[in-house]
């Protein structure tokens, strides 16, 4: 049923490599981008809370599009 460990443990160190790639990457892109967005020296601005409420049913519906398929394939293992 389960993965023996020896592949696990590549499968973590794959893992693990490559969050700290996309964590560089993202620390030098934004060290040497110079404009907005994605800049440390010049940030895009943003704001706390909702500006417009309509966008705020688009941003629901992605987040369900994600969550929904998770939701029910946990119910469904649980019976």
């Amino acid at each position: 049923m389960f993965l023996p460990l020896s592949l696990l443990s590549y499968t973590s160190i794959l893992g693990l490599i490559s969050i700290m790639f996309l964590i560089a990457v993202v620390i030098v892109d934004g060290a040497f981008k110079m404009e907005a967005p994605g800049s440390f020296w010049d940030p895009a601005e943003t704001t706390f809370g909702v500006v417009s409420t309509n966008k705020l049913g688009l941003a629901f519906g992605l987040f369900m599009a994600g969550v929904s398929p998770i939701i029910y394939h946990v119910t469904c293992r649980s019976r």
